[in-house]
């Protein structure tokens, strides 16, 4: 179908996750788009939410009988016009995917979002890459199925003909993404506890999140750890954020470099605790070869329109190992992250582009300065409930630097140590360097504390960092 002239596309988005569909909604608004909204039944979507959207932008699904790509389709053939479809987390992507293939802006293969999803299978591909690129490192893998979520029994095994037991491993789920579950062992013989500690943590996530129509697969990959260069940033670990448009005569696709992200991994957890965009720290030699290599496994996987997440690893031989992608926008604030530092917002890159008859000239993502964003953490464990309190100072920056989350009103431990699900302050900052936004991040920290009950020590933070 062809857009009509003069109207632009509705936006339809699929997922939640971790990226505050609100501002995803609120941006799209702002670009002057009109928002339509996939959700299941039992999605909780909030108050605030509800109350900017009009019934028809709300799409239901039903857990026990979803509608098919076809008939949403056919739904939002009815309402005139074309749409475009975003999945904003990797559950949702091959959907969105489908769904696009009845548009005049396909995104991508509905495999492609598959393969991206279930770890083994993009390693397979990054792996055969390898073998015609000295500046890559493969990392072999073996990929086990189970029958169901208990993890007892394997009914599927697949090896790397590389992959050896012996040395240090990597386990975690093939088919999650944010750093869950990941486990590091030191010998094949620590397998079966480290499949177990992911059993006991995929339990309950599980039936939580069968109600945003997302079924957790019994999969696990276990990999060979990769071997991190010690020369760069602690951990030398990046992202490339890419921006995916058909080019004006709408047949080739461009591929567009919008900059690399600077990673900062706990090495205990696996789990993120800052991020810094762009990365003064990345290899200048070796630019070309993620450039390249990024763009061929995009074309190979029929990518058209995309903003989309490679994550790398720069290893002690300064070789590059694809950790994991995503094809759909990067969480933990990258993406405000890039606007911040270069002015442009991806998202309204990727919609002025679906937008055809606007005929855009797509941004150049040149940096201005850098972003970063930080997740503080409790300097002791906290037990109990407990609130974020800000002092006079940092009051203003809540909802433009500072963000709490909301899951905070629930929360009854916050742990010392980093974790995935626990991430309930976010302070975002800019400067010319890394270390000048983390010094700011620092004062800014200073002017907020963790309240517990009355009469209690209130609680400092402090950078895991």
């Amino acid at each position: 179908m062809r857009p009509d002239v003069g109207v632009k596309p509705r936006i339809v988005l699929l997922g939640a996750h971790r990226w505050r569909r609100e501002a995803v909604v609120q941006t799209v608004c702002d670009l002057g788009f009109e928002p339509i909204l996939i959700v299941y039944e039992k999605e909780i979507v909030s108050d605030a939410l509800l109350r900017t959207l009009k019934p028809h932008q709300l799409i239901h699904q039903s857990l026990s009988s979803p509608r098919s790509a076809k008939q949403i389709a056919d739904l939002l053939f009815r309402m005139g016009g074309d749409w475009f479809a975003l999945g904003l987390d990797d559950y949702v992507c091959n959907f969105a995917a489908e769904l696009s293939t009845f548009t005049s802006a396909p995104t991508m293969r509905p495999d492609a979002a598959i393969e991206t999803r279930e770890k083994h299978l993009l390693r397979a591909r990054w792996n055969m890459l390898c073998r015609d690129n000295p500046r890559l490192f493969a990392v072999p893998f073996q990929f086990l199925r189970f029958s169901d979520l208990r993890f007892e029994t394997i009914v599927e095994r697949t090896e790397d003909l590389t992959f050896c037991e012996s040395g240090h491993l990597i386990v975690k789920p093939d088919g999650l993404d944010a750093s869950i579950g990941i486990h590091k062992v030191k010998s094949w013989h620590q397998l079966s506890g480290a499949i177990e500690s992911i059993r006991r943590e995929l339990a309950p996530l599980a039936d939580e999140v069968r109600t945003m129509g997302i079924d957790i697969s019994p999969t696990i990959v276990v990999e060979h750890q990769i071997p991190r260069s010690q020369r760069l940033h602690p951990g030398g670990e990046f992202s490339v954020e890419v921006l995916s448009t058909r080019v004006s005569d709408g047949t080739a696709v461009q591929h567009s470099l919008m900059g690399i992200t600077e990673k900062y991994i706990d090495p205990k957890t696996c789990v993120e605790i800052a991020h810094c965009f762009p990365s003064a720290a990345f290899p200048h030699m070796l630019l070309d070869t993620v450039w390249e290599t990024t763009s061929q496994m995009l074309d190979e996987l029929g990518v058209q329109f995309c903003i989309s997440h490679w994550e790398y690893i720069v290893t002690d031989e300064d070789r590059l190992a694809l950790v994991e992608a995503q094809l759909r926008p990067a969480g933990d604030w990258i993406m405000q992250l890039i606007t911040r530092a270069t002015g442009h917002d991806p998202y309204g890159a990727l919609l002025g582009a679906v937008n055809r008859e606007r005929k855009p000239s797509l941004p150049d993502f040149a940096e201005k300065q850098i972003a970063a964003v930080f997740f503080p953490l409790p300097e002791r464990e906290i037990l109990g409930r407990f609130s974020i309190v800000c002092e006079a100072e940092a009051e203003p920056l809540l909802g433009k630097s500072v963000f709490i989350d909301p899951d905070v009103n629930n929360a009854s431990s916050w742990a010392r140590h980093p974790q995935w699900c626990a991430r309930y302050l976010s302070v975002i900052t800019e400067g010319q360097s890394f270390d000048e936004a983390k010094e700011l991040c620092q004062r800014v920290v200073s002017k907020m504390k963790i309240h517990q009950a009355a009469g209690s020590e209130q609680t400092r933070f402090v950078l895991p960092l």
